[in-house]
């Protein structure tokens, strides 16, 4: 087994980085040393997807030329990528329900009437 991935984000991350870092290590404790690049790559791609998305906030979502044709914005198509990518890396690092029940992380218990029960009178 290999050993667990260092606590400390790395020093270029900038704080809100290394606070999702730090957030993921605990959420994913089976993240290993050799994926640091990785988990550092996805904590990247998640600050520019939120750039992006502030971006297409700010803009229209169809465009036109100076001759008048409308076309897509490309953010959109940026965006996109970004997050295919994301959910990618989010899938090597076991970060999605159906990977971490490959990896045996996911213990998953539907609730028993009884616990449901008891929950409800709890409730009120």
């Amino acid at each position: 087994m290999l050993p667990q991935i260092s606590n400390e984000p790395p020093a270029h991350l900038s704080k809100v980085q290394k606070e999702k870092w730090i957030e993921l290590r605990k959420l994913a404790p089976w993240i290993a040393v050799t994926d640091e690049p990785l988990l550092t790559t996805l904590i990247e791609k998640l600050t520019r997807q939120k750039q992006l998305q502030k971006e297409l906030k700010k803009s229209k979502f169809v465009l036109y030329t100076d001759k008048g044709y409308a076309y897509a914005n490309p953010l959109f198509g940026m965006l996109s990528t970004i997050e295919t990518e994301i959910f990618k890396i989010l899938c090597q690092l076991g970060l999605t329900p159906v990977d971490r029940t490959k990896m045996g992380v996911a213990e998953v218990k539907a609730r028993t009437k009884l616990e449901e029960i008891l929950s409800q009178k709890n409730e009120q």
